[in-house]
């Protein structure tokens, strides 16, 4: 629906209950819309998977945490390990060494190389966490 397609039903729905100030409404309303972009609401589920991801990387901080590791270097692992899934755009789940050139041309990036070997280290960081979790807390 456009934004004349509502102005018009509004002043059609408050001529019901005032008759006569149909101009007088749709002139307020085109002069207070004018500067705006009515855009209807998104109702379609989407699936999140930013939880996952948190929760993966809270559990490899832990491990790293056990391991004597500084506050200092866990939040630039926790930073690094985050921006990398970001920009890749994947789940920590989804992640393997072999990401594609044009899965990070799409990422906006013409960091291939850099890319690629981030992936392949967090894979690596991934699993270590995986076992370290399981190592740590059975399970």
């Amino acid at each position: 629906m456009q934004k004349d397609d509502i102005i018009n039903k509004i002043v059609f729905e408050v001529s019901k209950q005032y008759s006569g100030s149909e101009n007088i409404v749709k002139n307020i309303l085109i002069r207070e819309l004018y500067q705006y972009d009515l855009v209807q609401k998104e109702t379609a589920i989407v699936e999140y998977n930013g939880g996952k991801n948190q929760e993966y990387i809270k559990r490899f901080i832990v491990a790293k945490a056990v391991c004597g590791c500084t506050k200092r270097t866990l939040e630039q692992y926790r930073n690094t390990v985050w921006k990398v899934l970001c920009e890749i755009g994947k789940t920590a789940d989804e992640v393997t060494s072999d990401v594609s050139t044009a899965e990070t041309a799409q990422a906006g990036d013409d960091m291939a190389g850099a890319t690629t070997d981030s992936a392949n280290a967090l894979t690596n960081l991934m699993n270590g966490v995986k076992e370290k979790w399981e190592e740590l807390f059975g399970g």
